[in-house]
């Protein structure tokens, strides 16, 4: 008899306040304006989806969703810059994804700096368009960055 083999090094799970600290630290390795602590603390007391992504119970990425009627908010989305170029983003947008359509939404959204190429890139050859761009939404060294917005629906190709 054969049993079913489970793949343990890799798993998604529940972002608890313990956590944070952890996540915190991935946040300022991986962007030059961080999400402060409390804004974490404050996603999780609010009920949104807070997802961690582990790699043999290390975390190496997470995930934050909001979600209103039919659609889903990608509110922060991050690997840790030493896992990043090796497919755990296309995976946790098929995550994200799969949590979206269990929710019943329809558009998947988010924002991301023009300036960050590697993540547009991955997002667009997920089908994530262009629609919109909020005007000084991220802090940057000289004030304030842009954004673009972008969108998928769903089903999209994530």
């Amino acid at each position: 008899m054969n049993a079913a083999v489970i793949d343990t090094s890799r798993c998604y799970r529940d972002m608890y306040e313990e956590d944070v600290l952890e996540v915190f630290r991935i946040e300022s390795l991986a962007y030059d304006f961080p999400w402060p602590k409390e804004v974490f603390l404050d996603c999780i007391s609010a009920g949104y989806t807070c997802k961690l992504f582990c790699l043999h119970e290390a975390i190496e990425g997470y995930l934050i969703l909001s979600f209103s009627q039919t659609d889903c908010h990608i509110l922060n989305f991050c690997i840790t810059p030493e896992q990043q170029g090796r497919g755990y983003g296309k995976k946790m947008l098929q995550f994200a994804y799969d949590v979206a359509q269990q929710h019943g939404a329809r558009i998947m959204y988010l924002e991301v700096r023009p300036t960050n190429e590697t993540a547009l890139t991955l997002y667009e050859s997920q089908g994530f368009k262009r629609i919109a761009i909020r005007k000084n939404y991220y802090p940057d060294d000289e004030g304030r960055e842009d954004a673009f917005v972008l969108a998928c629906e769903i089903p999209c190709k994530a």
